[in-house]
C-alpha cells in the first residue's frame, strides 16, 4: 500500500546542507519551526557524488519515529530538495519480507550459494518490482567487489564492473556503498552510452533497450557491517516512492542477514571438515600406525632369530616381510601427511607438488610435476578427486614399480577438448594391466573416483608405464572464487 503523497514534507537545502526553506509538514515531522529553521544545519548529509539518494532516518535525535527521506539535486546544481515521509506501518509489507526471509534461509540450508543468489535475485526482482536484479558483494575494508550474481549474469560481469571502477567511472554501486544510502541514476542507459569510461559495462546494459530506465542500488548491512548492494532498474521514475524505498531497505537487510548466515554455515562446515580430518589422522596414527610399527619390530626380531638359527630360507622370507611392512608404513605415513596437507586453503598445484616431494624423499624416485595454476579453481570435490588419483598412482609407483624417474602431469586433454587429463608415467618394471586390473584395489579406487566425474582410465606399459585418467572438470562456484580472492 502506497503512502499518500500529501504526507510528504519538503525542504530546500543549500550545498552545505543548511535549510533555506521548510514547509509545515516537514517542520511537523522534524519538530522544527519553519521560520527559525532557516540557516540551521539540517540532519541530512549532502552526498559526495550522487545526484539522488534515499534512506530511512531512524536516529532518535532527529525523529521520534522512522522517516523515509530523499535528497535530489536541482538542475542548476545549487540547491538540494529534501523530502521526508513517515515510514509506512504496512502489515502486508512485513508479511512479504518475512516470507522472503524464510525462503532465503531455506535456500542457504538446501542449496549451494550460487543457486541461492540466483533464487534470491529472482525473488527480489519480483518483490522490488525491478527490471533485472543483481547482488554485488563488496569488501568493506578495501571497497573491492568480490562477487556479482543474479539471473542470467555472466562471469564476465564482475570483470566489467572492476574495469569501470579502474577507469574512474561514476558507478551507482560504489556510490551507494560509500553513502550507505540508496542511490538513483535516472536515464541510466543513456548515461552509459555517453560516458566512455563506462564502455566495459555497455554489453550488459544494452540488454535493456529502454533508455528511460532508472538504475538504483540498495545497500545491504548486517549488524553494523556493510555487505554489498542489491541493484535493479525501474521503468517509471514515479515508481520510486517512500513505501517502495521502505520495502527495498527491509528486503536488503534480510538478504544481508541470509548471506551472513550462509557465510557462517560455510565456516562451520570447513571447521567441521578440519576436525574430522584431524580425528582420522589421530585414529590412523594411534591404531593402525602403532600396529604397523609393532609388526616392523616383530619382523626385525624374526629376521635376527632366523639368522642365528642359520636358516637362509626363513631369513629370506622374513626379509621380504620386513620390506612389505616398510612399504605399508611409508604408505600409511604418506596418507596421514596428505590428510594434514589437504585443506580448503591449499591450492591443488601446491598439494600435488608437495605430494610428489614427499613420495620422492621416501622412495628416492625422481618425480617431475607439471600442473597449471588454472586447475586451482576446480571445485572442492573435483580437486580432491584429482589429488587422490594422483596420490594413489604415485604410491603405486613407490610400492611396486622399482622406478628411478616418474612424472605427474595435469593438463587439458588435447585429444578430447573439455576434459582434464591426469597422466602419471614411470620407467619402472612393466606389468600386464589386464592381469591386475580386476584384482588391484588401487586401479579400482582410481576408476571409481574418475567415474564420479564421467571419467575413464587407461593403462599403458610400452614403452614404460603410463596411467592416463580423463575426467570432466567441475570448477568452483562464483562464491568460492570470491572467497579465495
Amino acid at each position: 500500500m502506497e503512502v499518500a503523497r500529501e504526507t510528504a514534507g519538503r525542504a530546500v537545502l543549500d550545498r552545505h546542507g543548511r535549510y533555506l526553506e521548510l514547509d509545515e509538514t516537514a517542520g511537523r515531522l522534524l519538530g522544527l519551526s519553519t521560520e527559525r529553521a532557516r540557516g540551521l544545519a539540517s540532519f541530512a548529509r549532502i552526498p559526495a557524488d550522487a545526484e539522488e539518494v534515499w534512506w530511512r532516518e531512524q536516529r532518535p535525535e532527529v525523529t521520534p519515529r522512522p522517516l523515509v527521506c530523499s535528497l535530489t539535486l536541482d538542475p542548476a546544481g545549487f540547491e538540494w530538495v529534501l523530502s521526508v515521509t513517515r515510514a509506512p506501518d504496512d502489515t502486508l509489507v512485513r508479511e512479504n519480507v518475512w516470507r522472503f526471509a524464510e525462503q532465503a534461509f531455506s535456500e542457504v540450508a538446501a542449496h549451494g550459494l550460487d543457486a541461492m543468489i540466483r533464487t534470491l535475485s529472482g525473488l527480489l526482482e519480483r518483490l522490488c518490482e525491478f527490471t533485472g536484479c543483481m547482488i554485488v558483494l563488496i569488501d568493506e575494508r578495501t571497497g573491492d567487489p568480490v562477487f556479482a550474481g543474479g539471473e542470467g549474469l555472466a562471469r564476465e560481469h564482475l570483470a566489467a564492473l572492476e574495469e569501470n571502477r579502474r577507469r574512474g567511472a561514476p558507478m551507482v554501486i560504489w556510490q551507494a556503498f560509500a553513502e550507505n544510502r540508496i542511490v538513483v541514476k535516472r536515464e541510466w542507459v543513456r548515461h552509459v552510452r555517453q560516458d566512455p569510461r563506462l564502455a566495459p559495462i555497455r554489453p550488459f546494459v544494452e540488454l535493456r533497450p529502454d533508455p528511460g530506465l532508472s538504475f538504483l542500488a540498495v545497500p545491504m548491512r548486517c549488524a553494523g557491517t556493510q555487505v554489498g548492494v542489491v541493484t535493479g532498474s525501474v521503468r517509471d521514475p514515479e515508481m520510486i516512492t517512500p513505501a517502495r524505498v521502505h520495502r527495498w531497505c527491509e528486503l536488503a537487510d534480510q538478504t544481508a542477514l541470509a548471506l551472513r548466515y550462509a557465510d557462517a554455515m560455510r565456516g562451520a562446515r570447513a571447521v567441521g571438515g578440519d576436525r574430522e580430518r584431524q580425528r582420522l589422522n589421530e585414529e590412523l596414527h594411534d591404531t593402525v600406525g602403532q600396529d604397523v610399527f609393532a609388526l616392523k619390530m616383530l619382523a626385525a626380531r624374526a629376521e635376527l632369530v632366523a639368522r642365528r638359527a642359520g636358516d637362509p630360507e626363513v631369513a629370506g622370507l622374513v626379509r621380504e616381510l620386513r620390506a612389505v611392512t616398510d612399504t605399508v608404513d611409508s604408505g600409511l605415513r604418506g596418507l596421514i601427511g596428505e590428510r594434514r596437507r589437504t585443506g580448503p586453503a591449499q591450492p591443488l598445484s601446491e598439494q600435488l607438488t608437495g605430494l610428489a616431494l614427499e613420495v620422492a624423499s621416501r622412495s628416492g624416485v625422481e618425480i617431475q610435476v607439471q600442473v597449471n595454476g588454472d586447475w586451482d579453481h576446480l571445485s572442492a570435490d573435483c580437486g580432491e578427486t584429482v589429488a587422490r588419483i594422483a596420490a594413489e598412482a604415485l604410491h603405486n609407483i613407490e610400492k611396486h614399480a622399482h622406478a628411478r624417474t616418474a612424472a605427474l602431469r595435469v593438463t587439458a586433454d588435447e585429444d578430447a577438448p573439455g576434459l582434464l587429463l591426469i597422466e602419471v608415467t614411470d620407467d619402472g618394471q612393466r606389468f600386464d594391466p589386464d592381469a591386475v586390473s580386476s584384482a588391484s584395489f588401487g586401479l579400482a579406487f582410481i576408476r571409481e573416483r574418475a567415474a564420479a566425474f564421467g571419467g575413464s582410465v587407461e593403462v599403458r606399459t610400452d614403452p614404460g608405464t603410463a596411467l592416463r585418467v580423463r575426467l570432466r572438470p567441475a570448477f568452483e562456484s562464483e562464491w568460492d572464487a570470491a572467497v579465495h580472492r
